[in-house]
C-alpha cells in the first residue's frame, strides 16, 4: 500500500508539493503488529530534488519507501522546501516537522513511534 501527498505542516497553499510526504507498507489486512519505520530524506544541497523525484518509469525515492515495506517496514519519504524560497535552517525546520508528525500519527499506518529510523542522502543525512 502507499499513501501519498499527506501533509505534514501548515496550510497545503504555503508550500503545495514540499510539506508533505509517502507512506509505504506491506499489503495485508489490519489488524496486525506494528512494524519499525524508517524516514528518508533526500539530498539536494537544500536547493534541488524532491521526494517524488523519478528515475523512470518508477520514483526513485519511492523505490526506497517500497524497499521499506517489502521488508517488513513502513518507509516514509519526505519532502522539505528548498532554496532559494527559503533560507537555511528552514529546511531543517520542516524535516523536523516531519519527524514530529511521524512520530505523532504513524501509528495509523502500522508503525510503531518508538522505533523510527532516519535516513537520508547527502543534504538529507
Amino acid at each position: 500500500y502507499s499513501f501519498l501527498d499527506i501533509p505534514y505542516f501548515g496550510d497545503p497553499a504555503t508550500a503545495p508539493d514540499k510539506h508533505r510526504l509517502d507512506v509505504y507498507m506491506q499489503d495485508g489486512a489490519f489488524p496486525r503488529e506494528k512494524q519499525r519505520v524508517v524516514i528518508f530524506c533526500h539530498g539536494g544541497s537544500w536547493a534541488r530534488g524532491g521526494r517524488r523525484m523519478s528515475l523512470a518509469p518508477q520514483l526513485l525515492y519511492g523505490n526506497i519507501g517500497r524497499a521499506c515495506a517489502s521488508a517488513g517496514m513502513v518507509g516514509v519519504v519526505i519532502s522539505y522546501r528548498l532554496a532559494p524560497s527559503v533560507k537555511h535552517p528552514e529546511q531543517v525546520l520542516d524535516v523536523a516537522r516531519a519527524v514530529s508528525w511521524v512520530h505523532a500519527n504513524i501509528a495509523r499506518y502500522g508503525g510503531r513511534q518508538d522505533d523510527i529510523v532516519l535516513m537520508g542522502h547527502s543534504a538529507g543525512a
